[in-house]
């Protein structure tokens, strides 16, 4: 019958949203429990503190190229 029919397809599409809905759940805790990792955590301060360093290096540096060119010049 075309309710049978129907019905079957709807029942399919449900299932395929539910399993989508799953996989999204499952990438969101993921990202959730990498985010609280003690080890993360470690790791994205010490990217932060690099960055920082690498910044004040750059800017002292550009300083020191900026000396030297007008002791030069």
């Amino acid at each position: 019958t075309e309710t049978g029919t129907e019905a079957s397809v709807e029942a399919q599409r449900l299932r395929h949203e539910i399993e989508m809905q799953r996989s999204a759940l499952g990438r969101d805790l993921e990202v959730l429990g990498d985010h609280v990792s003690p080890g993360a955590m470690v790791q994205r301060r010490r990217n932060a503190a690099s960055q920082r360093i690498r910044g004040v290096k750059d800017r002292l540096m550009g300083v020191a190229d900026s000396a030297t060119s007008t002791v030069t010049g």
